[in-house]
Formats: structure tokens, sequence, C-alpha cells
């Protein structure tokens, strides 16, 4: 499985993904889920085949996006006259000079899929896509439909581009093809995906970003617009790297396919709450160069921030942010993304079971070679060095930190994994919670704190399983309702959107805000439960 992409519908969820056999060319294959993403029905490849519309064939197709507008499905191909041959997995990859194509269908699994236009690799004007130009994803603004594009001159040097049309069917005209410039960083990018995110009021750019040696991909970037056309870089709206390999370390972290959102017919976003799940691909098992096979899927969300703690302080002290919460237990979760450090001693840091002065801080530190995370004593005795040491850019990442200190034992991770695990009884309880940064300029957000990370559900039905959704629906996890009809449920990100009980598929019991944090909740049956339920 690489680059898989869904559209939803309101019973059926539909996924388009590419992959090879090692023997043929690479194809576009679909899936459908009638249970939200939790079980998946393969169909293999789209109907049309290597067919090329003009009574020839294609080498290999892939990475598709498919859309539905009115009652007529389409999907965007990517197409190329040649394959890799070498021996190995990598046989029938696409090989360089992808064009792209459309077609349409009534039904994307029963078809008959229909050409509708394909275009080439060149145009009046077009130099930046005279070798490649191959399709990442489609919008409309306004009355204009919008092709974004990964293009390239020479079929080494990729650019960001688009091209526009009338109609869906209606003939492209390529226009610019350098708005992100040849690098951002020092990765090239490809497989743009754009959104409109009202909330914002601002149209989205994630992108993929593929690593200096040009050997595969290794973060995934988000950049924002005013104009659907207008992504430049750099922005004034600081792009950010919310994706990457190298955080902490993993020791299959191979590849990084392009993260893309979920939409709806007639190209609606998919959210809740402002909150926007997203699909990706990773975790690549063979083969070298390109880490493209036994890639396996995920799913999770996009979560929006309007303000941030930003630290400024390139010297070493630090410098405290504090707030008064009296607390024994304790779980809090924050994102942080460093803008720049000195060298020498530079973290950010979290202080817990404080009381001003004494109290214990969990650091994220950017010294050279240091480890991600380290447990400390506010006085900067030093308890316990995370697992993981810098790999890659400690730059423009979004690193989400999450630390747990109930009684004595305390655990924290960074980017989901596990990093600190110790038991220590030097401070008891606290008056105060802190942010702390040194030596660093930094942004801080999204700080949230609990007295524990469990959502606990009273009255369900007894017995059964409940599949745990986060926001739009999409499954974050499985678990079991005890004999009594209670659920409780440790989860290592918050918020959730709702419970689903087995009995009921379908339809998610929501507390009244469409937000599940931890605490308590009770369960009322609606007198029609097949029709409504919910909290209080």
């Amino acid at each position: 499985m690489r680059e898989i992409q869904i559209l939803v519908e309101s019973s059926r969820w539909l996924a388009v993904y590419d992959g090879g056999d090692g023997t043929h060319g690479w194809t576009e294959n679909i899936a459908s889920s009638t249970d939200r993403g939790l079980t998946w029905t393969k169909y293999g490849a789209l109907g049309m085949g290597y067919d090329n519309g003009a009574s020839g064939t294609w080498a290999a197709y892939a990475t598709g996006w498919l859309e539905k507008w009115s009652s007529t499905y389409y999907i965007y191909r990517v197409t190329v006259s040649n394959i890799i041959t070498t021996p190995g997995f990598n046989k029938g990859l696409p090989a360089s000079g992808y064009l792209g194509d459309i077609w349409s269908a009534s039904d994307p699994i029963a078809g008959p899929w229909s050409f509708v236009r394909s275009w080439t690799g060149s145009s009046a004007g077009s130099g930046w896509a005279t070798t490649d130009r191959l399709p990442g994803s489609n919008v409309k603004d306004g009355s204009t439909y919008i092709t974004y594009l990964e293009g390239s001159l020479t079929g080494s040097t990729y650019l960001t581009g688009y091209q526009t049309a009338s109609s869906v069917a209606g003939a492209p005209t390529l226009a610019i093809g350098d708005m992100l410039g040849p690098t951002v960083g020092s990765r090239q990018t490809e497989n743009p995906k754009v959104f409109y995110y009202s909330a914002f009021s601002k149209w989205v750019l994630l992108t993929n970003m593929i690593e200096p040696g040009g050997q595969f991909t290794d973060y995934n970037c988000l950049l924002l617009s005013a104009t659907s056309t207008g992504f430049t870089f750099p922005l004034s709206d600081e792009p950010a790297y919310f994706q990457t390999l190298y955080y902490p370390n993993t020791s299959n972290a191979k590849a990084l396919g392009c993260a893309s959102h979920l939409i709806g017919p007639d190209g609606l976003l998919i959210e809740e709450n402002g909150f926007v799940p997203i699909v990706w691909d990773a975790d690549p098992t063979q083969e070298s160069p390109g880490w493209h096979i036994f890639r396996k899927g995920r799913i999770g969300y996009l979560e929006p921030w309007t303000t941030s703690l930003s630290y400024s302080n390139l010297t070493g002290t630090p410098h405290q942010a504090r707030k008064t919460l009296s607390h024994t237990d304790i779980v809090a979760e924050y994102v942080v993304r460093f803008t720049n450090y000195p060298g020498g001693t530079s973290y950010t840091g979290f202080q817990f079971r404080s009381n001003g002065t004494a109290g214990y801080e969990l650091r994220v530190r950017a010294t050279s070679g240091a480890n991600w995370l380290a447990l400390h004593k506010m006085d900067g005795t030093l308890i316990q060095n995370g697992t993981a040491t810098h790999a890659g850019t400690l730059l423009g990442v979004d690193m989400t930190v999450q630390i747990s200190c109930i009684g004595t034992t305390i655990t924290a991770s960074i980017g989901g994994e596990q990093q600190i695990s110790v038991t220590d009884s030097t401070y008891a309880s606290g008056t105060e919670i802190g942010m702390v940064g040194c030596n660093i300029a930094a942004d801080t957000w999204l700080v949230r704190a609990y007295s524990s990370n469990t959502v606990t559900i009273n009255g369900l039905p007894s017995s059964t399983g409940a599949n745990i959704r986060g926001p739009a629906g999409i499954p974050w996890d499985q678990d079991t309702i005890d004999n009594l009809g209670v659920l409780t449920y440790d989860s290592n990100h918050y918020p959730l959107s709702g419970v689903e009980v087995a009995s009921l598929p379908g339809i998610d019991a929501k507390p009244s805000g469409g937000k599940l944090w931890p605490g308590t909740y009770a369960y009322v049956p609606d007198p029609v439960p097949s029709t409504r339920v919910g909290f209080i």
C-alpha cells in the first residue's frame, strides 16, 4: 500500500491506493468500508486498468485522487510509459516521465470507467513541467477547477504548481509551476494536497518532502495561503513540518508517505469541531532505494491552534510562565516547535508538582547530540534521560509531548513513543504547573492537563464491544464494556469524538460539545436507541 486517499460517503468509505507485485507495472487499487474505517474490503485494481484512453496502454498507473461531483465519480491518476525493471519489489514502479489522466464512472467499484481527458508533458510557456506533470489533488474555487501538480523539467528536480479548467472535463491550462520554489528548506516537494479551512479563512497545502539525497520521502509539510494559488515559500505563515520520521526515531523508519485529508462528495472537507482527519502511509519494510514496499496505512487528524506561548530567549537564563493548578496526580500534553537555538544548553520544559521553585521539569532538548527528552528536578538535577537521541532536523518540526505522573510513576513520550519511565517520590504534590524556555526560540501550544488520562462511561450495554472514535468518526481504538455496563478507557491522546456501541453500529454516543476528554460520563439510552444516543 502506498499514497492512500479516502472519499467519505454517507454509508461507505472509499479508499484508493497504489501498489505493485514485483513483476507487473504498478496499479491504482480501490477498497471500501461500511463501518467507517474499521474493516475494509479490497477490490484490486481500478477497472480501466492500463488503458490510456487512446487505443493504447500505459506501463503503470498510480497515486490517484478520487472525488465525486453530483452523481459521477472521477479518478485522477498518475500515468507512465516506463517502469523500473530492476528485479525486486521495486520492479514495476512508475519511472520518470510522469503524466496524468482523468476517468469517470457512475460507481468506482462496479464501473464501467470512461476516459475523460489526459494532459501531456509540455505546452506553451510550461517548461517547468515538460518531463513530468503528475496530479496531486483537485479543488473547486468559485467556478474554477484547480488541479495541483508535481512537475519537472529535468526528471530530477520537482516543483509544485497547478493547472486550471472550467469544469472537471474541461481542457486544462497550465499555470504557475514554482509556487514553493525548488526546495522547502533542503527538501523538494511532491504530491500536493489542498483544501480550504473555513475556521482560518485560509487554504491549506499538505506536501510530501523528498530527503536531500533524493532517495525517499521523510517529512510532510503544511503551508497556509489566503488564496488557492498563492502558496509561496518562505511564508509569513511559517510552514510546519507536522510529520517526520525523525522524532524520536524508530528502527523501521525508512519512508513517510504523503498525508491526505478526507473529502466527501463535491469536494467537501471532512472535519468535526475544526479537527481534520488525514491518512498517510509509513513504515515500509523493504526495499532500498526508495522504500516503497510493504508500507502500512495510518489515520489521524490535524488539530487547529490559533495562539501559542512563544520564547525568543537566546540566553542561558531560564524563563518561566506559571499557572496555579493544585494537583497530586497529573497527565499533560502539549506541542512544541523550535525555530532557533544557538547551541549549548537549549530546551523547553514542562514543570509539574511544582510550588514555583521546586518540582519536576520535563525537558525537550535542542542541544546537539542530546536525548530528545530528559526528566529533571527544577534545580537542574537529572533524574532520567530519554531513550532516543536526536536524528534529523530539530527546526520547524511539530512535536507532541505527553507526560503522566501518577503516584510515584512518571512516564513521558514524544511523537507517540515513550522515552521516560521512572519511579521517583521526591515531590508528592504541587500548586502550580509551568512552561520554561532556556537558550531557545520556540513555540508551545495546545497545553492540556488532567488528573488522569482515563475516560469512564457509565450506563452502557454490558459485556459488549465499543469502538472509540476520533473526530469525524475516524476509528481510534476498540475496547470492551464490562459486565456492569462501564467502559474505562485510557487514551494516548485527547480529545476523542465519541463511542460506538457494537450493538448500535454507526451511532456514536457523544458529549454535548462533541469532544470526549478525560472524566466521567453517563450514557443515556434514547427511547428509540437506533435513532440517537447521547451523553449528559
